[in-house]
């Protein structure tokens, strides 16, 4: 299992790890298991011994100090994988001992308080040096297969006889398939190193100098060579440095925006909304993308969820004081305008001055629910994940906060649930629901709900047949082999 297995660690840091790992290798899911009151050895599930590597806190696990017993247990635990363990103070004698690794182990200390890069440094280690272990053993079981197939070849052509038989068993199909694609991986990985010093020696080389009467055409044709050159080199010139995932995360298939039903599910997920006569006004002004006509007495306001803006002839400060007029939101007529005829009602209500009257929509709808939601105290009956679809412009919006920022940095990388963004930043619950809930009326983030995210499976009752149904790889082994 390609996962990272945290143990000792107390729930708001967990919380945190999981999040920076993930931010970091999106490959890489975390197994946590939680620390006891007791500071014990928890036990391991399934999940957690098919773990590749692990990060331990000592003292979580109640072996803050160095002695026998202490490094015989931590062995015992880590299995022979490689892991990075926590230790505190002046490390408790874990920093001078020499523990009895095998082969392809590693183990990396971390002092406590440790910091974000400090700790992905640390993973990187590990990480890399399993990856160089795993392509040393493919590479050992190829020579190994290749010595023992070649005296096969020559005896079965000398002789025609009866088939030879060895001692040693057949190694299966599926193991095989198995060395030879980390083989290739290998082989790839080497490919590409040797393609970069190429590109290095290349560029190393001394260039003739061009002719002095060169025309203007091939000049030019020369600088788009090299930038061509520049181009093809730059993806190569970067060092092995800590993979970072990629800004454009691919929304999950069941993410589900403001006209899939997002703003519902927000509703679900913090009932308190619902009260809230602002955000039923927003469930109701947003549903569709067909441009709509706001207009109370003489106050005429045009919106368009397609091209995203609102058109109003009041500032901002005006339209805030306006939310807190008692009983104005539900006197608001709303009436939906065609296309062909929204520059015309433009010009019948604002004239020349659309231009600027004009304000991006998802800016309007954060200062106005951010004021709405002001003096609401949220709660979560339920959990809900977001992914932001694109990030807030954060220089146009008034009402914002740090937290808010590194809010979206989290939810822009990776799809994140409440529930996780609580468990990593206890004491801010008010103010994750508070963003959960902007982002999602401001048209900026997708939801995913709780029940599709992906759950631990119940263990067998007892007294099922067990024989009646199999698992997939074990029935596909049975057809093969």
């Amino acid at each position: 299992m390609n996962a990272v297995l945290l143990a000792g660690l107390t729930d708001t840091e967990a919380a945190a790890v999981e999040i920076m790992i993930g931010m970091t290798w999106r490959d890489q899911p975390c197994v946590t298991l939680a620390r006891g009151l007791a500071l014990g050895v928890p036990e391991q599930g399934v999940q957690a011994r098919a773990c590749h590597c692990c990060v331990v806190d000592l003292f979580g696990v109640g072996m803050r100090r160095h002695s026998p017993d202490h490094e015989r247990r931590l062995l015992d635990f880590l299995q022979g994988r490689s892991a990075v363990l926590l230790v505190w103070g002046h490390g408790g004698g874990w920093l001078e001992s020499e523990l009895p690794l095998q082969a392809g182990q590693v183990v990396t200390f971390l002092t406590v308080p440790y910091t974000s890069a400090g700790l992905r440094e640390a993973l990187q280690r590990v990480m890399t040096a399993r990856r160089a272990s795993q392509s040393t053993a493919a590479r050992r079981d190829d020579l190994d297969r290749r010595s023992d197939d070649v005296p096969a070849a020559a005896g079965s052509a000398r002789s025609s006889g009866p088939a030879i038989t060895r001692d040693t068993p057949v190694v299966p199909a599926w193991r095989r398939a198995l060395k030879l694609a980390d083989r290739l991986q290998a082989d790839r990985g080497a490919f590409v190193e040797k393609a970069a010093a190429t590109h290095v020696a290349a560029s190393a080389r001394p260039t003739a100098p061009p002719p002095a009467n060169g025309s203007p055409g091939a000049q030019r044709s020369d600088d788009m060579g090299k930038a061509k050159l520049l181009r093809e080199r730059a993806p190569l010139a970067h060092g092995p440095g800590v993979p970072v995932a990629p800004t454009n995360v691919r929304l999950p298939m069941q993410a589900a925006g403001l006209k899939a039903g997002a703003f519902e599910l927000l509703l679900d997920a913090i009932p308190p909304l619902r009260q809230v006569a602002f955000m039923r006004f927003v469930a109701q002004a947003l549903q569709g993308e067909d441009a709509k006509l706001l207009s109370i007495d003489s106050l005429a306001l045009v919106m368009d969820p397609r091209g995203g803006w609102l058109a109003a002839g009041l500032p901002l400060s005006a339209l805030l004081k306006m939310l807190h007029t008692p009983r104005l939101l539900e006197s608001l007529k709303m009436q939906p305008l065609p296309v062909e005829r929204i520059e015309e009602t433009v010009r019948e209500h604002l004239g020349g001055r659309f231009r600027r009257a004009q304000k991006p929509l998802d800016v309007i709808t954060w200062e106005l629910t951010s004021a709405a939601l002001k003096d609401v105290k949220l709660e979560a009956r339920g959990d809900l994940t977001l992914q932001l679809r694109r990030f807030p412009n954060f220089t146009l919006l008034q009402q914002v906060g740090p937290l808010d920022v590194q809010l979206a940095a989290i939810c822009a990388r990776m799809p994140q649930s409440i529930h996780d963004l609580m468990r990593a930043l206890p004491r801010r619950e008010q103010d994750i629901l508070r963003f959960a809930a902007l982002c999602v009326s401001s048209g900026l983030a997708v939801v995913i709900p709780a029940a599709s995210s992906v759950r631990v499976p119940s263990p067998p009752r007892a007294g099922a047949d067990a024989g009646v149904r199999q698992g997939f790889f074990k029935s596909l082994l049975d057809k093969l082999f």
